[in-house]
């Protein structure tokens, strides 16, 4: 950490989980897995640690964790959380969910990597000739993936400690007698240097598999299935409260939202983690949520003009995210917008009133005026596009559908083609458009109020 992260402060702890005998500790001789773990470790931190200042730290600490007052503290601190009430009665279904939640996310957390000594194995005279090795293996785990296990058979090591079969610190793999590095992750393997890797006995016989890219991490997994025992726990509490309570009849719209709340989050647990993809799927959640709603009384009304909404935000907030090009989804957006309007006319008057004489040829002159001033701007020489000029023409086109507008409906309530409260708006942009065809046509003018500042 001294190379990598420079900063004190910043650098994190490094602790080591010891499983601790308590058989010995306690003098019982229960099979059971009767262990606790210390934590062991330094605090780069603090400063740089010589081996000594090492090894002293590990002899205190593990000298005050295996005290049997303290392991007697930790042991009622456990049965007592088992004695609890409330975790007594709640139910195995909500609680294995949720407790593995918290040992995968706060558990793991607690130290770097875990270490397991069992010590010197001795077997019966009539066994021991036909045992040449013994192998003691740890899992590495996804959250730490260092995971030594020490176990002593029949042979030791120059300082008289037994030796095991040696695995990558890295990956957990083991490794070949004399191997100089890990063969799946090409870990240096710190023996003395008269020890080399045996090319003829190569550990692996075929490639192995590259890492995979797809499925879902522990902790989603862990949040995924606390999220389904939630909503079984809902469904059946919210169906017999009101089965019993003789609402029965009632129970469509709380039952259907669990469901709907639940499918939702699912989905976007399973789903890549990107904001096009949750997005998505969250608005076709709530598009077949406010379906399912008004499908309540077996009719469908209000929920046409709310899902109909929801393409739109999806257009507007969604798709520029994505690798569409932009004139697919300015056209993609019109369309959108006619169609949201045709489904209110009919959704609210039962027939085409007002979308055919008013809506539709002020929606075609909005397209028209932008598709125009959008071909004058990209055609136009140079690269560059003055900010001014596309706030200019923006203005000019706004105005001109608004005056539109007014004139088609002028004509469907009257009778008659006119213009009545928007004939400023037109004056407006009568004047934006001469003053955009200005700045086009003389560099002067474009110089002086643009100041030789470009803008993409």
């Amino acid at each position: 950490q001294r190379e990598q992260v420079p900063v004190k402060r910043k650098r994190r702890p490094i602790r080591l989980s010891v499983p601790m005998n308590l058989r010995k500790v306690f003098a019982t001789e229960t099979m059971r897995n009767f262990t606790l773990f210390a934590l062991i470790g330094i605090d780069p931190a603090l400063g740089w640690y010589t081996f000594d200042e090492i090894a002293t730290q590990v002899h205190l600490q593990m000298a005050q964790a295996a005290q049997p007052k303290l392991l007697l503290s930790q042991i009622r601190r456990n049965v007592a959380g088992e004695r609890s009430a409330a975790l007594r009665f709640a139910p195995t279904l909500l609680k294995n969910p949720l407790f593995k939640l918290l040992s995968d996310a706060l558990g793991d957390q607690q130290y770097s990597g875990v270490i397991s000594n069992l010590g010197y194995v001795s077997l019966p005279d009539a066994l021991s000739p036909v045992v040449e090795a013994m192998d003691f293996h740890l899992s590495p785990g996804l959250v730490n993936p260092v995971s030594v296990a020490v176990v002593g058979y029949r042979r030791s090591l120059p300082t008289g400690r037994v030796c095991d079969m040696a695995y990558c610190v890295q990956c957990g793999v083991k490794l070949a007698d004399g191997a100089a590095a890990c063969p799946l992750c090409n870990t240096p393997v710190l023996l003395p240097p008269t020890v080399v890797e045996r090319k003829g006995e190569p550990l692996f016989a075929k490639k192995l598999d590259g890492p995979r890219s797809s499925g879902i991490t522990k902790v989603r997994k862990g949040i995924l299935e606390l999220t389904l025992s939630l909503a079984v726990v809902a469904l059946i509490a919210v169906g017999l409260s009101l089965t019993l309570s003789g609402l029965g009849r009632y129970s469509f719209i709380p039952i259907f939202s669990i469901v709907m709340v639940e499918a939702t989050l699912v989905a976007s647990l399973l789903a890549k983690p990107s904001y096009v993809r949750l997005s998505s799927i969250v608005l076709i959640g709530a598009g077949i949520y406010l379906v399912g709603l008004d499908l309540a009384d077996l009719t469908l009304s209000w929920s046409l003009i709310a899902s109909s909404a929801l393409p739109l935000l999806w257009l507007f907030a969604v798709a520029p995210a994505t690798k569409m090009k932009k004139w697919r989804i300015v056209t993609l957006s019109l369309i959108a917008v006619l169609l949201y309007l045709l489904i209110i006319n009919i959704t609210i008057a039962g027939a085409l009133t007002w979308f055919v004489p008013v809506a539709l040829p002020t929606m075609l002159l909005f397209g028209f005026l932008a598709t125009i001033f959008a071909l004058f701007l990209i055609k136009r020489k140079g690269t560059i596009i003055p900010i001014s000029d596309v706030v200019l023409a923006t203005l000019v086109v706004l105005f001109v559908a608004i005056s539109g507008f007014d004139f088609f409906l002028t004509h469907y309530q009257r009778g008659f083609f006119a213009l009545r409260w928007s004939k400023s708006l037109l004056w407006a942009a009568l004047v934006a458009l001469l003053f955009l065809l200005a700045l086009s046509c003389s560099r002067r003018i474009r110089r002086y109020f643009t100041s030789h500042i470009r803008h993409s």
